[in-house]
């Protein structure tokens, strides 16, 4: 309850049950059962709230879901009246009464109705609001896509793989690198690998739930070329978002004549001077690399597109 400005928690008790169901349930039975509470806050405020609810075995079949058909099933229809008196301070507000009802098919296999249907009285029609059944668990398409860290890995160091794959429950890693023996594969969700030489590995990523599996190759070039006095990785130039949509945003973009984009094979997709901002969103979802490049130096950048 919310009380100028200030919510005031309020647990309502129920004075008398609602009785869902009576046992033993059989074609033809009727009962019925009234349930209530009261909230009172003196001055502030009063509600009443009485449910009547009364149910009507009428039917009995077959019910096919997705979980299973039920040939032996019972349905039970609940017609619902809550009737709220209310007031707030010393005002009456308006008598409430709504009338809705629940169509329940149960079946003695299960402890919980196979399928559920919830309807309302509008205008004297019975609008179905929700229907809920019984349904077995489905997989979503995965997606397989991975980072790794740092950008240009050397030979002998340790690489970080990140797993941004969705819908996955197993994942299977290849690094193309069976020199490495038994560590050339991994089932971790996050694994790490050593590359022991220089060259070009096609690490390839597999990931899969019970219905689905999607596989991504992504080249990781593996050399010494950061050691080069003529080619740093520096944090002089800052590129934001990353990841991105759309647009990059590049600072200090001005000490630099060149910017160079390319994809993880090395092909060329943009070549511009001096950009401070750049709209990127014709390019697919992965992993770039921004060169800039100047008299001095060139700094690469990793950039992922989402």
């Amino acid at each position: 309850m919310n009380y100028n400005g200030t919510q005031i928690p309020i647990q309502n008790q129920f004075s008398s049950p609602d009785i869902i169901y009576n046992f033993p349930i059989n074609f033809g039975n009727t009962d019925t059962s009234t349930s209530g509470y009261t909230t009172s806050i003196p001055t502030l405020y009063y509600q009443n709230r009485v449910v009547t609810r009364t149910n009507i075995v009428d039917g009995w079949g077959t019910v096919i879901t997705p979980n299973g058909t039920y040939t032996n099933t019972l349905r039970i229809k609940s017609n619902i009246v809550q009737n709220d008196t209310t007031a707030i301070g010393s005002i009456g507000l308006p008598r409430i009464i709504r009338t809705s009802r629940e169509l329940k098919w149960l079946d003695t296999s299960k402890k919980y109705p196979i399928l559920i249907v919830t309807q309302d009285n509008v205008a004297n029609n019975w609008v179905t609001s929700k229907v809920e059944y019984m349904d077995i668990q489905r997989n979503f398409q995965t997606t397989a896509l991975f980072v790794y860290s740092p950008i240009a890995p050397t030979a002998g160091a340790t690489a970080n793989f990140q797993n941004l794959s969705t819908n996955g429950t197993t994942y299977n890693w290849n690094f193309d690198d069976p020199t490495s023996g038994t560590s050339n594969t991994s089932t971790l969700e996050n694994p790490n690998h050593i590359f022991a030489a220089n060259g070009t590995y096609q690490v390839t990523l597999t990931t899969s739930n019970a219905s689905f599996t999607d596989t991504v190759t992504i080249n990781v070039v593996v050399s010494d070329l950061l050691a080069s006095s003529s080619f740093t990785v520096d944090k002089s130039l800052k590129i934001f978002p990353n990841p991105f949509s759309n647009f990059i945003n590049i600072e200090n973009e001005k000490d630099f004549s060149k910017f160079v984009l390319t994809n993880t094979e090395g092909k060329i997709l943009f070549d511009g001077s001096k950009i401070s901002s750049q709209n990127f969103d014709y390019l697919a979802s992965g992993i770039y690399f921004l060169k800039a490049i100047n008299e001095n130096k060139i700094i690469v950048n990793k950039l992922i597109k989402q």
